[in-house]
């Protein structure tokens, strides 16, 4: 059963990703440990989301904004060989349950974005989640508007937060980096961050898949040195690799017959049940 679960899981991550524009992490990470240690499962989703990052951030790199990213990235690299740690030092049901909690929290924030609960905007600033857009080909949905930083505050209170708001990019990696270390879900906060900042579409896509492949890269190397990329993980990812082109093509046909909202919503949900099984 395991290596057609693996196959299957891989259709279905890379089906939901080019639908819906996310799903190539979270989506293995919330199936694939029913049927594999989660030892396994983790440096095998690692190799599998570089592959989709390494080909998105190729067509995305002209609208990379180094200096956005640098302290994102410096914090990730803080936190990825924590999450690592984690994974390899704790029991098997906490680190579970640690990815159960993630995969819920993240499903909860993507239904209320994409019902229009104006989770993260002001009454002000309304404007499309970057989780609910259009586009079906790209990692992530992106904002439209150009309304104002909301992490920049003015006036003299906000002159006093400031110091305080330019810890924000390195906390933030250091959070998403142990989330990637961990479970490769470390998209999370960095949508979140860059949705805050109200980066514009092409820089949103192209800091993000800069982000993700940092994280790839440091996550792949963490395990090898953790000595977590074994034979069986080898494996499994080239297993996984037919299933991944499938998905892809056949999610792409289908983009074009139904409606990505409606179909995102329905992953969003199934996000919910698969997340609330891993505390089980």
């Amino acid at each position: 059963m395991t290596p057609w679960a693996i196959l299957l899981t891989a259709f279905i991550a890379a089906l939901v990703q080019s639908m819906t524009g996310f799903g190539s992490g979270i989506i293995p990470m919330a199936i694939l440990p029913t049927w594999l240690h989660i030892r396994t499962a983790v440096p095998m989703v690692a190799l599998l989301t570089a592959t989709v990052d390494l080909g998105m951030l190729v067509r995305h790199r002209a609208a990379v904004r180094v200096r956005a990213v640098l302290p994102l990235a410096g914090g990730m690299i803080l936190g990825i060989p924590l999450g690592i740690l984690f994974v390899r030092r704790m029991e098997e049901r906490w680190v579970l349950g640690g990815l159960g909690a993630v995969v819920v929290l993240y499903a909860l924030y993507s239904l209320a974005r994409s019902v229009g609960l104006g989770v993260g905007d002001s009454a002000r600033h309304q404007r499309k989640s970057p989780l609910s857009g259009p586009s079906a080909t790209d990692q992530i949905s992106l904002p439209l508007s150009s309304a104002p930083d909301v992490l920049t505050p003015g006036g003299t209170k906000g002159a006093r937060l400031r110091g305080w708001v330019a810890l924000l990019p390195t906390t933030t990696g250091l959070i998403a980096g142990m989330l990637g270390g961990a479970y490769n879900t470390s998209g999370p906060p960095l949508v979140i961050y860059g949705d805050a900042r109200r980066w514009e579409p092409a820089e949103f896509r192209g800091n993000l898949q800069t982000l993700f492949l940092i994280n790839d890269a440091l996550v792949i190397a963490g395990h090898l040195a953790a000595g977590n990329i074994t034979p069986a993980v080898l494996h499994g990812y080239l297993l996984a690799l037919p299933g991944l082109g499938l998905g892809f093509l056949v999610g792409g046909l289908l983009a074009q017959r139904l409606s990505p909202k409606r179909f995102r919503l329905f992953v969003q949900g199934l996000l919910l049940v698969l997340g609330a099984r891993l505390f089980l």
